[in-house]
């Protein structure tokens, strides 16, 4: 709708646009931007409910000839969102265009600067090239979004891009899946690892509650998926870990017999090397993650079932986290740098 306040602009809703991340139908969801359906409300726990109202792996594309871009957002509320990175970052929209060998480029970033009001940014401004070009932005991986709209001047187009018709892959686990502590949204490992492979994704990280909860896996299991990304070993107990893993890929197996599932162990923490009693923790939790993995593998004959280890994850230099355990970008880099090269040889060879 033209902008009374700038003639000039035109503003459009991003629901008018391709949006993806969202895993299940508009219409069963509480609001346009949220992760998990209205039924699922009774079914989890509740911060796992409080924390699928925001929008982390939702992302619009688009396409447009504007030299201009400009964005304004609000959200539904204005709490306090932590303190491992500036609200800024957390709750920014991050943007990414098409270059001319169809490759994903950063192009702008536009920052929060009001919780409780509406905020106002510019992607980027006066770019020399009016051809038209695809656009994918990142919605914020904290904070719950209300509403979004994109503005260009009057005098240009600004259009959904094609429907991408593939099953996505699923990322499942704890805040290392939800984004904490990536500098910007774009910069999550699922959405690093996506845009690597040119592949849609559902991103259902869930900060400080992804312990491989039952009832998840039941709200997954009937999606369509090209790959499951399970990582939910920091936010349990070595018996957690031998009890639930088991029971929750066997979930998404009545659904899913060959898609498919990666299985990934506990980060290493940075400073366990001189604190025994932490580095016991997560070296259990592998333990028995690697346990639950040779038993499916091998009593229960699953050869889609794929393992990556804390080693191949995050290497050995502890240098690729910001408090020990949530990765920084290197961290979160280094991590679709083993997954990318994975799933893309899973998902585009023949399943026996």
């Amino acid at each position: 709708m033209p902008d009374p306040a700038d003639p000039g602009l035109v503003w459009h809703n991003l629901l008018d646009l391709t949006l993806e991340g969202r895993a299940f139908p508009p219409d069963q969801l509480g609001h346009p931007y949220d992760r998990l359906p209205a039924c699922a409300q009774p079914l989890v726990t509740t911060p796992v409910w409080d924390l699928s109202h925001e929008p982390a792996g939702i992302r619009c594309r688009c396409l447009t000839d504007s030299p201009d871009l400009h964005l304004r957002w609000t959200f539904r509320t204005d709490q306090l969102l932590g303190n491992r990175h500036p609200h800024t970052e957390q709750t920014g929209i991050d943007l990414y265009g098409r270059d001319h060998h169809n490759t994903w480029r950063w192009a702008g970033f536009a920052k929060t600067t009001d919780l409780a009001g509406q905020n106002h940014d510019v992607l980027f401004q006066d770019a020399e090239s009016h051809t038209p070009r695809e656009f994918c932005l990142y919605l914020p991986y904290r904070g719950a979004i209300d509403r979004v709209e994109l503005g260009i001047p009057a005098n240009h187009q600004l259009t959904p891009a094609p429907a991408d018709p593939r099953p996505p892959l699923i990322f499942y686990g704890t805040s290392i899946v939800h984004g904490f502590t990536a500098s910007r949204s774009g910069m999550t490992y699922p959405a690093i690892t996506a845009r690597r492979l040119d592949h849609p994704f559902h991103n259902f990280g869930f900060a400080g509650n992804g312990p491989l909860h039952l009832e998840v896996a039941q709200l997954l299991a009937p999606l369509p998926a090209a790959a499951f990304i399970l990582a939910g070993c920091e936010n349990m107990e070595p018996p957690d870990v031998a009890q639930r893993t088991e029971p929750f890929v066997n979930t998404l197996r009545q659904n899913h017999p060959t898609t498919p599932i990666v299985l990934l162990e506990n980060i290493p923490l940075a400073h366990a090397w001189f604190q025994p009693k932490r580095r016991d923790l997560y070296t259990r939790n592998s333990a028995n993650l690697r346990a639950a993995f040779d038993a499916l593998t091998a009593h229960h004959n699953d050869p889609n079932l794929h393992y990556l280890t804390a080693h191949q994850l995050l290497g050995d230099d502890d240098e690729a986290t910001i408090d020990s355990i949530h990765p920084t970008d290197l961290g979160f880099v280094r991590m679709a740098d083993a997954l990318a090269p994975l799933i893309q040889s899973l998902i585009t060879k023949p399943t026996p």
